[in-house]
């Protein structure tokens, strides 16, 4: 597996035939339901099968068919949630490295252009992708679509193309993750005042899908104001001055939704401010550093998304779609919004840890 650091030692029934000192027949019979072995026997190489994570050998089936399955994977993501997606392609890649299945992944490209380029890179040594665009476009669109005449089916997870003809997306639904914000807003504001809306660019199609959704449930269910979206960027000092602008052309602004990934930011800016107690914050996502914010009382929710499913379930599918012809029975699979508050915060945070 290219472009991941994997871990390659496996569990084998010589393992756990030596840690409870059977033979490796005893232990073979009791997997493949073959001869008689004592009920006491069984439950005890099942029991260290489980400690030791053994993953029964099944390759032969596949292996027979010599069929290549080499998948692309190919996202550019924040480095902390990238490695919350990690975990998920790890699972799979763990599941299916032993049926002959490899994975060549990039997530270094810069931008729409350099991340076609790479995977142009890739096609010698991929019989499928798994792809979270840079940005839903025209050019993009075409380019899955000309993967997909050339016999490459193709994934998107975490920013989708619908416009294409891609087998499945693997996501949240960006519109209904704004309406949650705009609920979770409705309520910390007791339906009333203004809640401004934070972006950090104008140009990414899933901001525009929260902040519409962010806008109609509030329209529709609440009393509160929304004002914005507002272009929030730069270092530190200069995000403190645009949010002092905001707050001070808004005086009745008790709320900041922060659609995209700067909630840090904002967060400080507030407390250089003096405004984090007077204004509550909702944002996407959890960190090492969303965590502690919510610790503190100055971010009052996040929404998850699901990234260990979103590196998981485009490898499963593309595995199944490559090795055993199985079409996905939908188009999409749309991640859970988790919301995640500090009464609730460890378990989540011990999840995002990958310490469940």
């Amino acid at each position: 597996m290219r472009g991941y650091e994997v871990k390659e030692k496996r569990t084998t029934k010589i393992d756990i035939a030596q840690k409870l000192n059977l033979s490796i027949a005893t232990v073979d019979r009791v997997f493949n339901n073959r001869g008689s072995v004592s009920p006491r026997t069984r439950e005890l190489v099942l029991e260290a099968a489980r400690e030791l994570n053994y993953i029964p050998n099944k390759n032969a089936k596949y292996l027979s068919k010599k069929v290549r399955c080499n998948i692309g994977i190919s996202y550019l993501l924040p480095e902390w949630f990238g490695s919350q997606v990690e975990r998920g392609i790890q699972q799979a890649y763990e599941e299916f490295r032993d049926f002959g299945m490899q994975l060549i992944i990039s997530k270094d490209a810069l931008d729409e252009k350099e991340q076609i380029r790479k995977i142009r890179e890739m096609l010698p040594e991929i019989d499928a992708l798994a792809v979270a665009p840079w940005e839903p476009g025209t050019e993009f669109s075409d380019f899955i679509n000309s993967l997909i005449d050339s016999g490459i089916p193709v994934v998107t997870f975490n920013n989708d193309m619908p416009l294409s003809r891609r087998l499945m997306y693997v996501g949240s639904d960006y519109v209904v993750a704004g309406r949650c914000a705009g609920q979770l807003m409705d309520a910390f504001l007791e339906h009333r005042g203004e809640a401004g809306i934070v972006i950090r660019s104008e140009h990414l199609t899933n901001m525009g899908q929260r902040v519409a959704g962010f806008r109609n449930y509030l329209s529709e269910n609440s009393g509160i104001r929304a004002q914005g979206p507002f272009k929030v960027h730069g270092n530190m000092e200069s995000v403190a001055e645009q949010v002092k602008e905001i707050l001070v052309r808004y005086p009745q602004m008790r709320g900041i939704f922060v659609a995209s990934d700067n909630l840090v930011r904002v967060a400080d800016a507030l407390k250089a401010l003096g405004e984090e107690e007077k204004v509550s914050l909702v944002g996407y996502d959890l960190n090492e550093e969303h965590a502690e914010l919510l610790r503190e009382g100055r971010v009052r929710s996040v929404i998850c998304q699901e990234p260990y499913r979103q590196g998981y379930e485009p490898v499963k599918v593309l595995f199944d779609y490559l090795m055993e012809g199985r079409l996905p029975v939908q188009n999409e699979i749309i991640t859970k919004m988790e919301i995640v508050m500090r009464e609730n915060l460890e378990g989540y945070y011990k999840e995002m840890k990958g310490d469940v």
